[in-house]
């Protein structure tokens, strides 16, 4: 499983993911090990735990989160756009159906929320609030999403000319 909170904190995501009753479904469905991006939250994580169910790991930031999300079978993000795209593009499997988004509801104007909920109603991910979480990880383990489409570098160019 890899987590990732992105560039800033995310203490309630971080809570969900270290918390024993989350820790112990994920471990039902067969996960043993968690790596989490914790941004600025490394240092509240510290020491991390040898009791949880879920071997963990934890770093503040790498250049690139690519190899860690290839690597994983389950990416719990948080609901930056970038993250979530990087997320559904990773390339780790045929189809996008172990990406769950969490929204951090404690944003000001909460504007993950809206893209979140697209790519969750187009039925490429499951988005969540952090108290939703055991539920999209029951749900990523029961439904059958449809896979992102690749992304088209021609459109954006085609686009320009049209305009022009």
């Amino acid at each position: 499983v890899f987590v990732t909170v992105g560039t800033t904190t995310f203490p309630a995501l971080i809570a969900a993911v270290l918390n024993t009753a989350t820790q112990l479904l994920l471990a039902t469905h067969g996960y043993t090990h968690m790596v989490i991006q914790a941004g600025r939250s490394l240092a509240d994580l510290m020491p991390i735990s040898t009791d949880m169910p879920l071997a963990v790991t934890a770093y503040d930031y790498k250049p690139s989160l690519a190899s860690d999300m290839e690597r994983a079978d389950l990416i719990i993000s948080h609901a930056g756009a970038g993250c979530m795209i990087e997320a559904l593009r990773s390339g780790r499997h045929p189809r996008s159906g172990d990406v769950i988004v969490v929204v951090n509801d404690q944003l000001m104007d909460n504007h993950q929320d809206e893209l979140a909920r697209a790519l969750h109603g187009l039925n490429y991910l499951v988005s969540c609030l952090p108290g939703e979480l055991s539920d999209a990880i029951h749900m990523i383990h029961t439904i059958d999403l449809a896979p992102f489409p690749a992304q088209d570098v021609t459109r954006f160019p085609q686009l320009l000319q049209q305009t022009i």
